[in-house]
């Protein structure tokens, strides 16, 4: 497809002001917040003491889990909780009773105001960009976003986020910091789902599209997932290098796409920008980690989102999954785009993606295995399977792609020319992908082949007996150990 230049770095990228969105905070370096636990006038109760706030937010708690590291790796180290200080507790002049009375969500600037009001003499709110309004009794948590609140003799805008009991652990504060940083929710295009149904991204807390892809920390609780790609780009966060922007008008190619978590080189995020307008699709890759802040996804999977004013929508694929995998495809029939998954190299965390138009009428490719299996698709051998691709007229000579993965795993491969043999020796099952892709760029949709091997062959066991005497019995037992394909 066609390179476009790289927005500059304060634009807001292609959702920018000419599609109507207002301007967008992008905060860089220290964004100190000023953490103020408080209790209401009628409960006394203090339920965790400053250390366990100071590790959870401030950088006291570096290289603990805690939201010093979680916006540190999110940011690619652009910003820091430098200066974020934790004080109180503070005891409000609301009781919890009347702010029970209070209609909420939309009496959070209030709750935040009162815990300002009672640590006003305390605090010098002009060296934070956020406050986080810990109370010390269930009544609600979330955020205002960024607003402005009057503070000592000035007015000054911060992120807002107000957190009880129930929110104190590493998932929950991180959406609600995310809005505070000024993102709004991440939403999917599955009714049931749409906003918060976004499974891979910390915005769609806690519903996730009815995904789990958190883990849990054993001083913080539940954490994770990452921030994704559109709102870490719509923040600044992402270098020219490790994106690449696109038009759904230009010529189809196959590029290589790194895990969003993974250091550079690397493209971490290719943007499609749809025509004239400042709709776009963004991709992106997530791989399971061992550890880290993706360490509960339980699969290699490539997201498609449609990005209107800022704000991501995750979409199925062809097959109806959201995590495409090698063979998977997602299409817009009306900008004649289509996004298709050749493969993963799981050892360089990368992708093999082909984007572009739709594949002309001829562009085709045949497999054939040898040997053929038996009835029941099973082979008692290696099996290798030979590719062979035709192009449309005009179109030049083709070169196919191809990975596999399952019980003989194969890195995306590209060969040059009309034919490809792959051999697989592996015993189980294994999944081949394959397309082509003719000179023009344009590539065909993916395909995929099972190839099932068990080479262990079944035995049979002999018991002979003389019941009586003349008579011969033989009882013959059949048995297949170790058995891939079933007695």
């Amino acid at each position: 497809m066609s390179d476009l230049p790289v927005p500059p770095e304060d634009s807001t990228g292609p959702e920018s002001a000419a599609g109507g969105q207002a301007a967008v905070y992008r905060p860089g370096g220290p964004t100190p917040w000023a953490v103020l636990m408080c209790k209401f006038s009628d409960v006394a109760a203090q339920p965790q003491e400053a250390p366990f706030f100071e590790d959870l937010f401030t950088m006291a708690g570096a290289g603990k889990g805690g939201m010093a590291d979680y916006w540190r790796d999110m940011s690619g180290g652009a910003i820091s909780l430098t200066g974020s200080t934790v004080f109180g507790w503070f005891t409000l002049e609301l009781s919890l009773a009347t702010a029970r009375t209070w209609t909420w969500p939309g009496a959070r600037t209030d709750l935040v105001r009162a815990c300002v009001e009672a640590a006003d003499t305390a605090v010098d709110f002009s060296a934070f960009q956020g406050i986080i309004a810990l109370l010390n009794a269930p009544i609600d948590s979330g955020s205002s976003m960024r607003q402005v609140l009057k503070v000592g003799d000035g007015e000054q805008e911060f992120g807002l986020v107000n957190l009880d009991p129930g929110a104190w652990f590493n998932t929950f504060a991180a959406h609600e910091m995310g809005h505070g940083y000024g993102l709004p929710h991440s939403f999917s295009d599955e009714p049931a789902f749409s906003e918060y149904g976004d499974g891979w991204d910390i915005m769609s807390a806690e519903t996730f599209g009815g995904r789990s892809p958190t883990h849990t920390h054993p001083r913080f609780a539940k954490s994770g997932p990452a921030l994704c790609g559109v709102y870490q780009d719509r923040l600044g966060w992402f270098r020219g290098n490790e994106k690449l922007d696109l038009s759904s008008l230009g010529r189809g190619a196959t590029f290589t796409l790194s895990a969003l978590d993974k250091p550079p080189p690397g493209i971490r995020l290719i943007r499609i920008r749809l025509g004239s307008s400042t709709q776009y699709y963004a991709v992106e890759l997530r791989m399971p980690q061992a550890t880290g802040w993706d360490s509960g996804i339980d699969r290699p999977g490539v997201l498609v989102r449609h990005v209107r004013d800022g704000v991501p929508y995750l979409r199925q694929s062809m097959s109806r999954v959201q995590d495409l995998q090698p063979g998977d495809y997602f299409a817009d029939a009306r900008e004649n785009l289509v996004i298709s998954v050749l493969g993963f190299n799981m050892a360089e965390r990368t992708a093999t993606v082909h984007i572009g138009p739709r594949p002309p009428v001829g562009l085709l490719t045949g497999a054939r295995m040898s040997p053929l299996p038996n009835a029941a698709g099973w082979h008692n051998s290696a099996v290798e399977v030979h590719l062979t691709s035709t192009a449309a007229p005009g179109r030049g000579v083709p070169r196919i792609t191809f990975s596999a993965t399952g019980a003989h795993p194969i890195n995306p491969t590209t060969v040059t020319g009309p034919t490809a043999t792959v051999k697989v020796t592996q015993q189980g099952s294994t999944t081949l992908c394959y397309a082509a892709e003719d000179e023009s760029g344009a590539g065909e949709l993916p395909r995929t082949l099972r190839i099932n091997i068990d080479k262990i062959p079944p035995t049979t066991t002999r018991t002979v007996s003389h019941p009586v005497p003349g008579h011969v019995t033989i009882e013959l037992n059949g048995a297949d150990p170790g058995s891939l394909s079933g007695f």
